[in-house]
């Protein structure tokens, strides 16, 4: 066997490791891709408190994963069925979750830079918990708050 015939050989197993690397990170790859799909984004009528802090936890973790756009499309979902659901009084939860999710909205917003939705997110947030105040201490909107 020639040394350039010794060469090609050489290159040829060079190209199939590498293809074969390439094929394992791009399976590895889809595994994770179907990992993060695999959260039940299903939300319906009867989701539980459970339920809604699993999938507020997830959130978090892919905020810290940098996968923002994740975060995003499951804290949207959990908004939508917390303002429909328990703002109107449809459902009994602690409304300090409303709370958590909207701050958590504007942590992914500050992320991605969109900070006129990260300012609108924070006001939610303030807003929820001057209802709680007000509620909690029967205060009216009219009310002077300084002696």
């Amino acid at each position: 066997m020639s040394s350039e015939q010794s060469i090609h050989i050489q290159n040829q197993e060079k190209e199939e490791k590498n293809i074969n690397l390439k094929k394992n990170q791009n399976q590895k790859n889809e595994e994770n891709n179907n990992n993060e799909n695999n959260i039940d984004l299903n939300i319906t009528d009867n989701l539980d408190i459970n339920k809604i802090k699993e999938l507020n936890s997830n959130s978090v973790n892919f905020i810290f994963e940098e996968k923002i756009e994740i975060a995003l499309e499951i804290l949207k979902k959990l908004e939508l069925f917390l303002e429909t659901n328990v703002v109107e009084s449809k459902l009994d939860y602690d409304k300090k979750i409303i709370v958590i999710i909207l701050h958590n909205l504007s942590c992914c917003y500050q992320k991605i830079k969109d900070y006129d939705n990260c300012i609108v997110y924070l006001g939610g947030v303030i807003y929820h918990f001057d209802k709680e105040l007000e509620k909690k201490h029967k205060i009216t909107k009219n009310e002077d708050f300084f002696l």
